[in-house]
Formats: C-alpha cells, sequence, structure tokens
C-alpha cells in the first residue's frame, strides 16, 4: 500500500510498510510492519512506492459525497476513516459535497473526469444511481449517440466507480464487495481492481428515462417506495413502518402486458444474441409486483453467487402470491437463494436480455379517492428505491452487459452472500 519512515527514526534506519491484510467474511484490514537496519531509506521508499504506483492503482480520484444520506454521516464517513486511507496511499482527490436534490446527476453530466481515475460516491444506491445516468449520459452525448432511442447500442463507460457505503440503501456495494464496510470498500478503491457490471437502461415516452444499478419494480415496490417518501419526517423508521403497513394492506393489483426476449448463447461468435420477443399469457393479466435485478445467480456447489458482473438476469413475475412472499423472494435473491416458480403465482423468467411493459389502465372512479390514489401508483416506478413517474403507459428496460467499471472484487471464488 505505501512504505514511509518511521516518525524520527529516519535517520536510525526504520520505515513502517503499510499493507492490505484480508480478514474474515471478506474484510480488509491495513495492517504495518516495521522494518529496521535499513540503509539508504530515501532509494528504498522510492523504489518500493514507484513499484507501487505502476500497479494499475488510482492516483487521482473525484469523491462525490451525500451529506445527508442515510443517518447523515456522509461526511464523517469520509473525513474520518477514508481521507485517511487515501493519503496513506498517496492519492490525490477533489471532493464535493451535493447540496441540493439530483446535485450529483447534474455534476456527472457536466464534469470533465478524463484527468482521474475513479470516482469515489459517499453515499448509498440512490448516489450511484445519480451518477452512473450523468456520467452515462455525458459519454454518448460526446460520442454523438442516440440515447434516447431504445434500440441503439450505448458506448460503456471507462471511468472506474468506487462506493463508500454511507446511504439507507447499500445493495451495489455489498455485491461489489461482499460487505458493506467503510474501510474494505475504500481498500478495495485503493488497490485499484475493477470489474465491468452490467446495468438497466429505462426508456419512456421515446427516450431515456433513467439508468439503474441496482433494482427495477413497478406495483408492490414502487408503491412501497411512494409511502416512504410521504413518511420522510420518519426519518429511517420510515422504512420498516411503511413494510408493515404494506402488509398490512389490501394486495392491490394491476393489469399490464408483459414481453420479454432471452439471451441465446452464440456458439459462432462466442457470445450472446437476442431471441424474438415472448409475451407471458394471457396477454393482459392481473399483476402485484414486476421486478429485476441486474445480477446474475451462479451456482456454486450447494448455493448461489450473487453476480454483477454476468451476461443476463431473471425477472421476477408476481402474481397471486401473497405479499409476504413477494418480500421473501426479493431477500432470498439477494442472499443467493434459488427461487422456485408457482404457477399462478410468482413465476422467475431466466435468461432475460430485455422487457417491457405496458400498463392497461381501467375505468377509473374519480369520486373514490382510491382510485385516484391506485391511478397515481400506476404511474410510478421504482429505480434502485427511488420513485420516478411516468409519462406513458409503456416502460421499456434493456439490459447492458460490461457496461460500468466499478472498484471491488469478483467474489466469485468460495463466496457465499
Amino acid at each position: 500500500m505505501s512504505v514511509r519512515p518511521a516518525p524520527n527514526l529516519k535517520e536510525a534506519g526504520v520505515l513502517l510498510l503499510h499493507y492490505i491484510s484480508h480478514a474474515t467474511n471478506k474484510i480488509l484490514l491495513v495492517k504495518t510492519l516495521q522494518i529496521q537496519g535499513i540503509r539508504n531509506c530515501d532509494q528504498w521508499i522510492d523504489l518500493i512506492n514507484h513499484h507501487i504506483s505502476v500497479s494499475g492503482r488510482p492516483k487521482r480520484l473525484f469523491v462525490v459525497i451525500n451529506p445527508i444520506g442515510g443517518a447523515g454521516k456522509g461526511l464523517h464517513v469520509y473525513y474520518d476513516t477514508v481521507e485517511p486511507l487515501f493519503k496513506l496511499a498517496s492519492i490525490e482527490t477533489s471532493v464535493i459535497v451535493t447540496v441540493r436534490s439530483k446535485h450529483a446527476l447534474n455534476i456527472a453530466e457536466s464534469t470533465d473526469f478524463s484527468h482521474f481515475d475513479g470516482i469515489v460516491i459517499v453515499g448509498g444506491d440512490g448516489l450511484y444511481q445519480e451518477i452512473l445516468q450523468g456520467l452515462t449520459v455525458q459519454v454518448q452525448k460526446k460520442d454523438g449517440v442516440n440515447y434516447n432511442h431504445c434500440d441503439q447500442e450505448l458506448h460503456k463507460l471507462n471511468v472506474p466507480l468506487g462506493i463508500i457505503p454511507a446511504g439507507t440503501g447499500n445493495g451495489v456495494t455489498r455485491m461489489i464487495n461482499g460487505v458493506i464496510d467503510v474501510r474494505t470498500a475504500a481498500l478495495n478503491i485503493i488497490r485499484g481492481e475493477h470489474h465491468r457490471a452490467q446495468v438497466f437502461t429505462v426508456y419512456n415516452n421515446n427516450k431515456l428515462l433513467c439508468v439503474c444499478g441496482l433494482i427495477f419494480a413497478y406495483g408492490m415496490f414502487s408503491d412501497l417506495i411512494k409511502r416512504t417518501d410521504e413518511l420522510r419526517w420518519m426519518k429511517r423508521l420510515r422504512y420498516p413502518f411503511a413494510i408493515i403497513g404494506t402488509l398490512m394492506k389490501r394486495k392491490r393489483m394491476f393489469q399490464a402486458e408483459l414481453h420479454y426476449r432471452l439471451s441465446v448463447l452464440d456458439s459462432m461468435n462466442e457470445g450472446s444474441s437476442l431471441a424474438e420477443w415472448m409475451t407471458i399469457e394471457p396477454a393482459i393479466q392481473d399483476y402485484c409486483c414486476i421486478y429485476a435485478l441486474p445480477f446474475e445467480l451462479i451456482p456454486k456447489d450447494n448455493h448461489n453467487i450473487v453476480n454483477p458482473y454476468g451476461q443476463h438476469v431473471q425477472l421476477i413475475v408476481c402474481t397471486g402470491c401473497s405479499k409476504l412472499a413477494v418480500f421473501k423472494s426479493f431477500f432470498d435473491f439477494l442472499m443467493g437463494k434459488t427461487i422456485t416458480s408457482k404457477p399462478g403465482s410468482l413465476e422467475v423468467i431466466k435468461n432475460i436480455r430485455d422487457f417491457k411493459l405496458k400498463a392497461v389502465y381501467g375505468i377509473q372512479d374519480r369520486s373514490s379517492s382510491q382510485d385516484v390514489r391506485n391511478t397515481a401508483l400506476d404511474h410510478l416506478i421504482d429505480v434502485d428505491g427511488e420513485v420516478l413517474n411516468l409519462e406513458t403507459d409503456e416502460i421499456i428496460v434493456r439490459l447492458q452487459n460490461s457496461f460500468v467499471p466499478l472498484f471491488g472484487c469478483r467474489l466469485l471464488e468460495g463466496h457465499q452472500q
């Protein structure tokens, strides 16, 4: 990681070697080894630091901090824990603190990152989504890509992103680091290892609505996120309160058409191709929730590994199952457990690459406050824990493979979520 003379002991030939050590459960630690009897300390320091600096590790990082996300500890997390580690690794940083809603989105879309080796996100899944979307739009505009056309191939991102968990939801950092731990996330960024993750691009009304890095959901989960927004005065307590309220209420159903395309292995090109569009029959039916996560479950021994670097995903379609069963399927997926299809209740469609959903709005009684609320809920989706409004009734979701480089480890050997 770095080497430097021991304070007040340089003339005595004492050096301090700081290195990253693997603890249990994917936790990383910094340890220090004191080396004595070294002659020509400066030469050894220069030699060791030179070899460290050419190993692909980042030298300059752009840091974005959300000061109010989660428990409002973003600034403390960065300056108390992360910044000292970056300084120890001789990494230069440029830090900006968000001051308003969607500030990070504007930063990512307008900032020139060509002189940085990566972007560090100090926050949660929402901040990651804003940076991801803003950077995606910037790259497409720069390269002259019509990113609003759903069939247009998007140019991939080249600036690695690192996530320091300091938000309410920290799902993405758990996937790429194997654990939600501030120090481990920072040390993985310092190590410089990064891999390309897949994301969703979501289109509505013939334009790109958003880029999604953790979850796309329509129905029960978007209803839940809407309710948590209404309960912001409760702060972090709003989440368990909203979940309990959702479970106690009558299940809300919606009608929709659902189409999807599968990823088909292409042996000739050593990659994958797209099959024809398929429709879930009957063409129009009642749903409770439809959701997908841009992660792949890879079987290993007697468990699955949740892999954010795969080539396809699962689409979870909930029709006749209970709300509790919907929650269970979601948490089972995050824990790497296999979700079993139950016809007429819950269906798991594997090897998905694209899907599109068209809501069917029935005749509503405008004198009924519940009907009015249901109509409003039908125009909402959940993207990475944030609720977004739809302009039209059709949503198209595309999986973008190997789209964004993320600092972290692959977690494919001997890892069980």
